[in-house]
């Protein structure tokens, strides 16, 4: 555990102040949408409505537009959750113990939260391709490149949950020994 005399390491207090102030403009964004998303279905519907037709040559515009402000604020959700659990994490490296269980069980919920996000992320960009604007093919390969970064990025986080979990269990295990 940590002692009154150990400095502060000056990374993660780094780390734990930029995650709190993401997780403070995830909430943020995440309010906002929440408030648009209000304005295009009372006051602006009937602009909105004119504008999504307008833009993908059809009347099933509006609704792709509610659906990719809801999968915003799900997206912001997710982030701000998987924040949650990074500071929690940096805590417990900052008390001189991260080889815990629930820091695996931590690192496990942060994978699937990554995967989670991949998706929304993944559908948002065919909400987006849905539009004549944007071109699709360049967005295509756009998601699919961030996709497989956040998936290979989910991956590492369930091997390192599976990392943790061992070195929690060897380190039981010899103090058990001793």
């Amino acid at each position: 555990m940590r002692s009154s005399t150990k400095p502060r390491d000056p990374l993660l207090s780094i780390a734990r102040i930029v995650v709190g102030l993401l997780m403070g403009l995830f909430v943020f964004v995440g309010v906002i949408v929440v408030i648009g998303l209000g304005a295009i279905l009372t006051v602006q519907r009937g602009e909105i409505v004119e504008r999504a037709a307008a833009a993908n040559g059809g009347a099933g515009g509006y609704p792709l537009v509610l659906i990719a402000f809801v999968l915003i604020v799900a997206l912001m959700a997710v982030a701000f959750l998987f924040m949650r659990e990074l500071r929690r994490m940096i805590g417990s490296v900052e008390q001189g113990d991260p080889f815990q269980p629930f820091n695996a069980d931590r690192l496990r919920r942060m994978g699937w939260l990554t995967v989670v996000s991949q998706l929304l992320l993944v559908a948002l960009a065919a909400i987006g391709m849905a539009f004549d604007g944007i071109r699709p093919a360049l967005m295509a390969e756009d998601a699919l490149n961030a996709a497989m970064g956040g998936f290979l990025l989910a991956l590492v986080l369930f091997i390192l949950a599976r990392v943790f979990r061992l070195g929690a269990a060897m380190r039981d295990e010899l103090e058990g020994t001793v």
